[in-house]
């Protein structure tokens, strides 16, 4: 019997693509900032975002049905970072990053796309 994480094969194939281009280079993006300037907390998300994106990357790959859950969480961890990193705020001004918006966007249209195409088996 064949596995089916999602309905239609574009969005699977979509998912795999995606999903690994995307959490790579949000990784290298996160590796060229701490060598900037490093600090424990990046560290930490950096190492909790490897993980959960190569436990993903496996699962798509197994086609693992439960997959779904677990990039929900992955896309979301991403987002909340990429958000609370798009703004800064200082005393007499701020300053915001349109391109980290536009990959939350992008973001966000991947997970509506992922969970509406998610294949639901009645027993």
């Amino acid at each position: 019997m064949q596995k089916k994480v999602f309905r239609y094969k574009i969005v699977y194939w979509l998912s795999v693509i995606s999903f690994a281009s995307i959490t790579l280079l949000h990784s290298n993006f996160l590796i060229l900032a701490l060598l900037r300037e490093p600090e424990i907390l990046e560290i930490l998300y950096l190492a909790t975002s490897a993980v959960l994106s190569l436990f993903v990357c496996v699962n798509l790959f197994e086609k693992n049905v439960k997959v779904i859950s677990v990039i929900n969480i992955t896309v979301v961890l991403i987002i909340l970072w990429t958000a609370s990193q798009s703004v800064k705020i200082f005393e007499t001004h701020y300053i915001y990053f349109p391109q980290n918006f536009k990959y939350i966007f992008l973001l966000i249209v991947y997970m509506i796309i992922a969970n509406r195409s998610t294949y639901s088996s009645k027993i």
